[in-house]
């Protein structure tokens, strides 16, 4: 949040490092299918389509975390894992277990609770409302709003 660095320079600094790696990866692993086939040997829509998601993720990260925080970057991976496998049980046949469901609910649980707000259930003066002693006839009431 307080660098003076832009969102999109940290993007491409890391992602230098990470094409530099993942490439030593790949010709450490499999070098001679490589040079033999090419690099973008077996690639297809699905692939492309998860290549270019993947990217489209990590801005997403980055913008969350500029101009969020990391505990609700944690909130949305966590629900975009959920609703992940609610897809998956869909259209892919996904069978989860006890545990899968268990954690569902805890992580919206827990987004839930940080975004409760208390103080905003509480009574707050209306705009242009003037303080006036209560009274028994509850008139003074009036003077307020619920939020």
């Amino acid at each position: 949040k307080g660098s003076l660095a832009s969102l999109w320079l940290r993007n491409i600094q890391m992602g230098c490092c990470s094409i530099v790696l993942s490439f030593a990866t790949v010709y450490w692993q499999d070098g001679e299918q490589v040079r033999e086939q090419g690099f973008f040997y077996g690639y297809n829509r699905v692939v492309v389509a998860v290549i270019l998601l993947q990217a489209l993720g990590g801005i997403v990260v980055a913008l969350v975390v500029k101009y969020a925080d990391n505990i609700l970057k944690g909130f949305a991976a966590s629900f975009s894992i959920v609703t992940s496998c609610i897809l998956e049980m869909l259209f892919f046949e996904f069978a989860p277990n006890v545990n899968f469901f268990l954690g569902a609910v805890l992580v919206n649980v827990s987004i839930a609770l940080y975004g409760y707000d208390p103080k905003s259930r509480r009574r707050r003066r209306a705009p242009g409302a003037k303080d006036v002693a209560p009274d028994k006839s509850g008139a003074s009431d009036r003077l307020y709003e619920k939020v």
